[in-house]
């Protein structure tokens, strides 16, 4: 399945790159890193928040709908086959329940998706302003560094263009069976 985050945004003339002096490597080897998630300077990107107020109702709701469309998709299954596949459904629904509930084991799934999803991904980070001052002093090292300015309607950036989102609180994995996580997780900084 290839679908693209809902917090895509239209492409901008242009996307800037802020970078210290010692990264004109980027420029003479034509390479840039893209940054997995775990080692970004702010320990809360791209990881989960905690909802201990896990809407088990609503979970089970939508593991139902989701059964009842599974099923419907095979109308060749017996009934036999039928029944095996809810009982087998409903016991990792069950555990899946038990886990959630559990305060340590979801506080170790949140850092699992940052570890996991930073061995498969990395986020080149960019800003739709090259004259920003505090992302000058931040990232290009007291401006001493430099900019590098990317056309924003390039078609390598119809891969993915997400919009930062600032908020207060941090994405919360969503009270999902299905292990379907919000695209907002990876778009997501603190208002600090």
């Amino acid at each position: 399945m290839n679908e693209k985050p809902e917090l895509e945004i239209e492409p901008p003339t242009s996307v800037f790159k802020y970078c210290p002096p010692e990264r004109v490597d980027i420029l003479e080897g034509l390479k840039i890193r893209f940054t997995q998630p775990a080692v970004f300077n702010d320990i809360f990107e791209c990881f989960p928040g905690t909802d201990q107020s896990t809407d088990f109702e609503k979970a089970f709701e939508n593991f139902s709908l989701g059964l009842e469309s599974h099923i419907a998709s095979h109308p060749e299954w017996t009934r036999k086959a039928r029944r095996t596949f809810e009982r087998e459904q409903a016991r990792k629904f069950e555990k899946w329940r038990k886990a959630e509930a559990a305060k340590s084991h979801h506080e170790r799934l949140c850092e699992q998706v940052q570890l996991r999803s930073s061995g498969i991904m990395g986020i080149l980070c960019l800003s739709g302003k090259w004259d920003n001052i505090l992302m000058w002093s931040h990232y290009t090292k007291d401006h001493k560094g430099f900019v590098i300015e990317f056309a924003g309607d390039d078609p390598f950036f119809n891969l993915s263009l997400s919009k930062v989102n600032y908020s207060d609180e941090r994405p919360l994995l969503g009270n999902r069976p299905d292990g379907r996580n919000d695209a907002a997780l990876f778009a997501t900084k603190s208002k600090d």
